[in-house]
């Protein structure tokens, strides 16, 4: 049996780069660059090199430079901005993650030192309060996030992060911003 797989052109170079003694040469002279026919042993085999190499990827992001946390901050603050400036261009129908809206809110907050209640949360994540204060439980119940009372409203909550809600997202981000630098160094 043989599949037809249609290559685009980055991933066809990837595995050109990454798999020339692999790669046969009758089907490389198939007679067009972008599709390919293959037993479907040798896409089984294929598949499973790709996977490899993605796993291998995903070790060198892991691997990210060591930044402050401050800068680390910096990114969240600006994926905040970017996913308000969605609404510029689509309709605010499409997103909906307060959850994820509350969370980088309360990384940002706290990075600047601010305390944040469970209105200012809901403020910050364009949601109502009735839903931030679900995804608020939600996100205690991960251990995420914690209430603590306020000091001086007994009426009033403060939210905040955990230290494992602070660890993953700063290696959340780290992540982020060695994936980032990888994919500029790749770009032609």
């Amino acid at each position: 049996m043989t599949t037809v797989w249609r290559l685009n052109a980055g991933l066809k170079r990837t595995l050109e780069l990454n798999m020339t003694e692999h790669w046969p040469e009758k089907h490389a002279a198939a007679g067009t660059d972008d599709i390919v026919s293959l037993p479907r042993s040798e896409l089984l085999r294929l598949a499973a090199s790709v996977s490899a190499l993605a796993r291998r990827h995903a070790v060198e992001v892991e691997n990210a430079p060591e930044v402050d946390r401050s800068s680390l901050v910096d990114i969240a603050d600006r994926i905040i901005k970017c996913r308000r400036n969605r609404s510029a261009h689509f309709s605010s129908a499409m997103f909906g993650e307060p959850a994820w809206d509350i969370y980088l809110a309360l990384y940002v907050a706290e990075g600047a030192g601010e305390s944040v209640s469970i209105g200012q949360a809901a403020e910050m994540a364009g949601v109502p309060q009735t839903s931030a204060k679900r995804w608020i439980e939600y996100l205690e119940k991960e251990h995420l996030v914690v209430r603590r009372a306020h000091d001086s409203d007994a009426r009033r909550a403060l939210i905040g992060l955990t230290q494992q809600g602070r660890e993953e997202l700063d290696a959340y981000h780290r992540r982020l911003l060695g994936s980032l630098q990888q994919l500029m160094t790749e770009m032609p």
